[in-house]
């Protein structure tokens, strides 16, 4: 199997990230970035470091503990030293009886960012 050389991945990564989407196709590519193989994941840390995308509350506060022990085999210390964004999705149709907004309104400021 041959692989993209990883200035290559690099651009694919930072043009798809930046772009555009619903939190359900981000989601999937996060997903996919970390499993295609080490350069795609190592690629990936950095830049979803820098302008973060939370998808859900779950995925927030995994980041928060992050932020917190700076330890992840993903993000390694790059959050939140590289953070320079916090971008919250929340859909409507799908959570709109969870109270999603609420909740996300009511988070603490001091989990770590």
């Amino acid at each position: 199997m041959t692989t993209f050389p990883p200035e290559l991945v690099e651009i694919i990564v930072h043009q798809v990230w930046y772009s555009q989407m619903p939190s359900t196709i981000r989601k999937s590519f996060m997903a996919a970035c970390l499993s295609i193989n080490r350069t795609w994941k190592a690629v990936y840390g950095p830049i979803a470091s820098q302008d973060m995308y939370i998808t859900n509350l779950t995925f927030l506060d995994y980041l928060c503990d992050i932020a917190q022990s700076r330890k992840s085999i993903i993000y390694h210390d790059f959050i939140p030293r590289l953070t320079r964004t916090i971008t919250c999705f929340v859909d409507l149709r799908e959570n709109e009886r969870e109270g999603a907004v609420k909740e996300v309104y009511a988070l603490p400021s001091i989990r770590g960012f």
